[in-house]
């Protein structure tokens, strides 16, 4: 959350592309790739590491990944009928499309996991945050050809 408010400040006031069009924008740039590849990496390797999907989990986790796209396109397409002028705009446009078919956030797991019963549990809830990883990318990628 703190990094999320500290973005939007920065790129509200325009200190971001200020910081960024200064000499020391390639030393900025050069740093966040480093810090976040590490980190990057370390998120996916987590997410597969204990990735454990057998034939009983695997029929409720695609029907949570089904009832999630519907949920998020009926969503998206409300977007379209409350604001149609704005969804004209391809940027404006990507942003619900993103947002509501972007993974489970990271942060909630830990929120959850008071809930959870037993190891299954935790098996099912991983292992539906990295299959809808996959189909994220497939969504990202489709924006990426189809509308940026």
């Amino acid at each position: 959350m703190i990094a999320v408010i500290i973005g939007l400040v920065l790129n509200l006031t325009g200190i971001y592309s200020w910081l960024i069009a200064s000499p020391l924008g390639d030393t900025i740039t050069a740093t966040f790739d480093q810090a976040t590849t590490p980190i990057v990496s370390m998120i996916l390797f987590c997410l597969g590491y204990d990735l454990n999907i057998d034939k009983n989990t695997l029929a409720p986790i695609i029907k949570l990944i089904g009832m999630k796209l519907v949920a998020g396109i009926a969503i998206i397409a409300g977007f379209f009928v409350l604001f149609p002028d704005l969804m004209e705009d391809k940027t404006y446009m990507m942003a619900p499309i993103l947002y509501f078919t972007a993974p489970t956030g990271f942060g909630l797991m830990p929120v959850i996991e008071p809930l959870y019963e037993n190891e299954d549990d935790s098996a099912f809830t991983s292992a539906f945050v990295s299959l809808f990883i996959i189909v994220s990318l497939i969504v990202y990628t489709l924006v990426v050809v189809f509308i940026a």
